[in-house]
């Protein structure tokens, strides 16, 4: 393999950070760079080795062809090869460390309009090769197999973080509710023998800067509508009303029967849940979408 700079983990991150100051630090703090090595445990007997990996994507703009693939190094010397078996330009990768000192790799494969077509997390489960234990993408994202799934089709993978609690860890994807239009989500995942797992929401949501920090003081949302917020998930009952240029906060997302529900808390702290609407808001006397003033939807 080409020679290349070595990066060792000087700095933890853990899901559930105390202020998101803490938590945004790391957006790209666990990101791999293509060519640069990392000095990290993959097999979990508590020494590091030199991982790096080498994109080899086919782009032959001429024919249309493209497919994501990249070799990923260990010491120098080849460990594994990797091809996604959809259309994909190339590959991003991200690592994520247990508990117990063991890492894993995150490999995404990009599509059309930064799409991420797979998120693919690979263990080395024995000492010749890494492992592809499951597909994150497949497993939270909705299809049209798998309708049931928390996440919207257009979800896009954004950065992982680390947990304190053994083999689990957290994603944050960049999720599009018809109530909110573009948020961040944080999905936690289980890492078992058997497998790879999806914890039960809720799930925090919360919106990013122009710049793409997490501004705390900007994390209120203005109603274009009156809004009915029920007591529960799935209830009749109105907890209270949003009333028209009213502000709440919206903490976190749960799923009942399919339909996904957003807790809200007013100024009074009172708090309770708005079903998110099933079909896309659009205000022409205001031209806002969504439930909010705050929505911003991609183009």
């Amino acid at each position: 393999a080409e020679e290349a700079e070595t990066r060792t983990e000087e700095t933890e991150m853990t899901s559930g950070a105390d202020n998101e100051e803490e938590m945004v630090s790391g957006f790209d703090q666990f990101f791999m760079a293509e060519g640069q090595e990392y000095e990290l445990d993959l097999d979990g007997d508590g020494k590091t080795e030199s991982i790096s990996y080498k994109d080899t994507s086919i782009t032959d703009d001429e024919n249309g062809d493209y497919q994501a693939k990249a070799e990923i190094y260990r010491n120098g010397e080849l460990l594994f090869q990797l091809e996604s078996n959809v259309y994909t330009y190339y590959w991003n990768f991200s690592y994520v460390t247990m508990k117990d000192g063991k890492t894993c790799l995150l490999a995404a494969s990009i599509s059309d309009n930064d799409w991420t077509a797979e998120l693919l997390l690979l263990s080395q489960e024995d000492e010749d090769s890494l492992t592809i234990v499951g597909d994150l993408a497949e497993l939270s994202r909705k299809n049209d197999e798998t309708s049931s799934n928390f996440l919207s089709g257009w979800a896009r993978f954004s950065y992982v973080i680390p947990s304190e609690k053994e083999n689990t860890f957290a994603v944050v994807w960049c999720e599009t509710l018809h109530a909110t239009g573009i948020v961040q989500t944080e999905l936690t995942y289980e890492l078992a023998e058997d497998g790879i797992s999806l914890k039960e929401p809720p799930y925090r949501i919360w919106r990013m800067g122009q710049d793409g920090e997490i501004n705390e003081t900007e994390q209120e949302w203005t109603a274009i509508s009156a809004l009915d917020v029920k007591k529960e998930p799935g209830s009749e009952e109105t907890a209270y009303t949003v009333q028209p240029e009213e502000t709440v906060t919206l903490l976190e997302t749960t799923c009942q029967d399919g339909k996904i529900w957003i807790l809200c808390e007013n100024s009074s702290k009172e708090q309770g849940w708005l079903e998110d609407p099933e079909e896309y808001l659009y205000d022409e006397s205001t031209g806002c979408s969504g439930c909010f003033k705050e929505a911003f939807f991609a183009g």
